[in-house]
């Protein structure tokens, strides 16, 4: 059995930031559009013009565009996960910061398919405003169990996939429902129940508690060896008749070089309505 502690939650975010290649971005055209757009960003701010959608653009010296002010655009350009709005000549808008008019968010999707947030109780989910948000940058959450509406589908700048529900709210699919990872026979986990406590071991899935009781607490990581799912729950075999609830873990295989998008218990800015 290998395990490990790690010292804190921020050394989950230091691969993002290490070995990632940032490419230039090929930009092509978006069928050619016309209409208007509102502005939702922060009351009493607003958000840049730029002279070019593609990577190597510049802010527009002295321009922003109010929170809740509606312009004009006369065409549409998507460059990697991001569609930009031409608002006049060589003047460009971010669209995640956009609303379409009759839509309620960056594109109206017929048939919105409905999903629930699947993670790991008491802890929350990271809303993204863009699909290329960093992890230090997210500042609300939201719960387990809550139900959204994919309005939009994008991908980071990794190419993990992303779903919108709201005017600047992405979550990373894999936290969904509808995108969660199919349960894996063998990886590497790491338990996250309340900071200070942890989680009992039983002999199998669903199965006695192990004797003399153990505990392994929040943080603490694991190759496992097998999995089953017993009535719906996730079970991990992390030694010979020792299996954890696979409710209070999170498996992948990069723990120490992927961040998780998480906010823990103590956090209270969560979106409890989508």
């Amino acid at each position: 059995m290998k395990k490990s502690k790690l010292l804190s939650k921020g050394l989950m975010i230091l691969g993002l930031s290490l070995g990632m290649t940032l490419s230039m971005e090929v930009g092509h055209a978006v069928k050619a559009a016309n209409g208007v757009v509102t502005v939702h960003y922060i009351k009493g701010y607003g958000i840049a013009l730029w002279n070019s959608p593609n990577a190597n653009h510049h802010p527009i010296a002295g321009r922003k565009l109010a929170h809740g002010t509606a312009w004009k655009f006369s065409d549409t350009k998507k460059v990697g996960s991001k569609t930009w709005y031409e608002l006049g000549k060589n003047q460009w808008a971010d669209g995640s910061y956009l609303t379409l008019k009759g839509t309620s968010g960056t594109g109206s999707v017929s048939n919105a398919k409905t999903t629930q947030i699947k993670f790991i109780p008491g802890w929350a989910v990271g809303i993204y405003p863009t699909p290329d948000t960093l992890p230090e940058h997210v500042y609300h959450y939201i719960k387990p169990g809550t139900t959204i509406k994919i309005l939009e589908t994008g991908k980071d700048k990794l190419g993990e996939e992303l779903y919108r529900y709201g005017t600047n709210k992405w979550v990373k699919a894999k936290y969904t429902v509808a995108g969660a990872p199919a349960i894996k026979k063998t990886g590497k986990l790491q338990i996250f129940y309340k900071p200070g406590y942890g989680i009992v071991v039983r002999t199998s899935p669903n199965g006695p508690i192990k004797q003399p009781i153990q505990y392994y607490n929040t943080y603490t990581v694991f190759d496992f060896t097998d999995s089953a799912v017993i009535n719906g729950t996730p079970w991990y075999k992390i030694d010979d008749n020792q299996w954890i609830d696979g409710r209070y873990v999170w498996v992948t295989t990069e723990i120490e070089q992927k961040e998780l998008d998480m906010g823990s218990p103590s956090d209270r800015d969560w979106d409890f309505f989508g």
